[in-house]
């Protein structure tokens, strides 16, 4: 894997087209699967994208986590310029 691709979104990118359906996350009763969970994180990246933020940039998180703010920091990593 090329030094660029060794973080969290493109692994996470990886596995989403390898099984989609198959579970992510489970939390607090609530189950997410590779797909949706790259769904939400390309969201958030495009967001952060609109805000000016590049590949590379931080994305601080300062609140309890859930499984939201978990996906928002690691797909900080995926973004791309």
């Amino acid at each position: 894997m090329a030094q660029d691709k060794a973080n969290f979104f493109f692994i996470l990118e990886d596995q989403a087209n390898a099984i989609p359906n198959h579970i992510l996350l489970y939390y607090q009763g609530q189950e997410w699967t590779y797909h949706q969970v790259r769904l939400i994180a390309q969201r958030f990246g495009n967001y952060f994208l609109s805000l000016g933020l590049n590949s590379g940039g931080t994305v601080p998180i300062i609140q309890n986590i859930d499984h939201k703010k978990l996906i928002t920091r690691s797909c900080s990593d995926g973004l791309h310029k």
